[in-house]
């Protein structure tokens, strides 16, 4: 092959590269994931706060 077809051939493939990362990037969590999170945040760490204040007024 020779040198342009060579240049041509790696400008595409910075293109999809490009294409690539920029989908990678958008993504963010799923609307499961989200619930997930929510569920975990009110059924694990709702009850440790509750009872770490608890213990906390207890003292005073």
């Amino acid at each position: 092959m020779n040198d342009e077809t060579n240049k041509e051939i790696l400008k595409e493939l910075r293109n999809l590269n490009e294409k690539i990362d920029h989908l990678i990037a958008a993504k963010g969590l799923s609307a499961p994931l989200k619930l997930l999170a929510v569920f975990i945040g009110f059924a694990v760490i709702g009850p440790i706060v509750v009872v770490i204040l608890s213990a906390l007024l207890n003292l005073f």
